[in-house]
């Protein structure tokens, strides 16, 4: 569907707008015409031609409108003779043939004069011509001037006003209408944009556009709205990375005052000497190492992810085999499997795959997402490692058929300090794996989720780098 534009809208008003225009005219023409009609219906008509003048009793003739075109009348007998003459006559003709009198008559622009002539009888019964002439220059003049041979011209000026103020007031409110009706059609749009900017200035961060207008104010529509998505998602994540933290602290405090509580008390009551039994005092000492050791690495996982979280961290890329170095990764792992009577299935695509990337991360994402396998899996379990590329991507799948994530666990999977047991008991790891291997996958330009509908491993994270 073709969009429809301000310009094609404007020029499709604009023609409205013509017609109308159009049509005004045309009203205009008609009024002017009808009070034409109505004014002049009482004005005489001036008598100045021969047929309106002819009368028997010629000398009675009433000559008032052919005086002021400054002609006069000349009568004719059957010979042609000029008989009589009434008004001031200007020319020595007094005698005239049918040849010459027939080349007279009409308007001629050569002429001195203009001649009309009509037969008549006299009171006698003497068939007579009636010759009028009026001087050429004179009735120019006169029609030019006057808008006739006697004064009309007031009338006609009033007509013409009133057909010039028909022409403006309706010319006027088709201004006003057509001006509103754009208008409108233009700030119906602006109001909604206005109104929805406040909103959102007023802290609502749900106001949406949602008018229809041409597409120069969609295009707005669509911009803004995809703005405050974006916003909008920036402000979740942001509250969500500030609970986050807040529940990192927590746990982090969690994970550190319990063995640091059994420290402190299993060391003070061997420096006080409160342990006499010499098999207790190395399960004592034994704990308190274990500890300790449990706390150097949630240190050095929280130092990891901070330092990965850090934007001035840039991960070192090196050529090298891909599947080379998975295939290294699973056979460290290999003895742990079979310690705990599980099996392995790797598959790879390819033989070797050359790429860029950072040996020793991604060696801990592999070896992260194995270690989970085993730690929270039954014996028998099946983990599967598979390697798959196409021209521009390498898919690195890790999965196992064992007792799979909890579904509540499944969205937070990759937040800190989530563990597949979502206990906080000393046995299992920190917490910080996956949070790890994402920001080592994030690092290095790729993605890692979690494929919740797979149908043969229960748990299965896909991982996509970039080739």
């Amino acid at each position: 569907m073709k969009k429809k534009r301000i310009f094609s809208t404007l020029i499709k008003n604009y023609i409205i707008f013509t017609t109308i225009v159009v049509f005004i005219v045309i009203i205009t023409i008609t009024v002017i015409g009808f009070s034409l009609s109505l004014f002049m219906e009482d004005e005489p008509f001036p008598m100045i031609t021969a047929d309106s003048l002819a009368r028997a009793d010629y000398e009675n003739m009433d000559l008032e409108h052919l005086e002021i075109a400054e002609g006069w009348i000349e009568i004719l007998d059957e010979d042609g003779d000029v008989i009589y003459t009434k008004g001031d006559k200007k020319t020595d003709h007094m005698s005239y043939d049918m040849h010459s009198l027939a080349s007279l008559l009409g308007f001629q622009e050569t002429q001195e004069y203009f001649y009309q002539s009509t037969p008549f009888l006299s009171r006698e019964g003497e068939s007579l011509i009636l010759l009028v002439v009026i001087p050429h220059g004179v009735l120019d003049y006169q029609l030019s001037l006057s808008f006739g041979l006697y004064d009309v011209s007031r009338k006609i000026i009033m007509v013409l006003l009133i057909g010039a103020g028909v022409f403006l007031f309706l010319f006027l409110i088709n201004i006003f209408f057509y001006s509103k009706w754009t208008a409108r059609k233009i700030q119906k749009p602006l109001d909604q944009i206005t109104e929805v900017i406040q909103e959102m200035g007023e802290g609502n961060s749900d106001a949406r556009m949602a008018f229809k207008a041409e597409y120069e104010f969609s295009q707005i529509r669509d911009a803004f709205n995809q703005m405050a998505d974006r916003l909008q998602r920036s402000e979740n994540e942001k509250l969500k990375l500030e609970e986050s933290r807040k529940r990192m602290f927590v746990d982090i405090s969690h994970d550190l005052k319990t063995p640091i509580t059994t420290i402190n008390g299993f060391s003070r009551a061997l420096s006080e000497g409160m342990i006499k039994d010499e098999d207790k005092v190395r399960k004592y000492l034994n704990t308190i190492y274990n500890k300790s050791n449990r706390m150097a690495k949630l240190i050095d996982d929280i130092f990891e992810l901070s330092k990965l979280d850090s934007p001035e961290q840039k991960t070192d890329l090196k050529n090298g085999d891909m599947v080379e170095l998975i295939r290294s990764v699973v056979a460290e792992h290999y003895e742990q499997i079979e310690e705990k009577n599980m099996k392995i299935l790797f598959e790879s695509d390819a033989e070797s795959l050359f790429m860029r990337f950072n040996p020793k991360e991604i060696s801990r994402v592999i070896s992260n997402l194995i270690c989970n396998a085993i730690l929270y899996n039954e014996k028998g379990t099946v983990i599967y490692i598979g390697i798959s590329y196409s021209d521009d991507f390498v898919t690195i799948d890790v999965g196992d058929d064992g007792n799979g994530i909890p579904e509540h666990l499944r969205d937070m999977i990759f937040s800190p300090f989530i563990r597949g047991d979502h206990s906080r008991n000393s046995e299992g790891g920190s917490g910080l794996g996956l949070a790890i291997v994402s920001k080592i996958v994030e690092n290095h330009g790729g993605t890692i989720e979690l494929i919740n509908d797979h149908v043969t491993y229960k748990t299965l994270f896909r991982i996509i780098l970039k080739k």
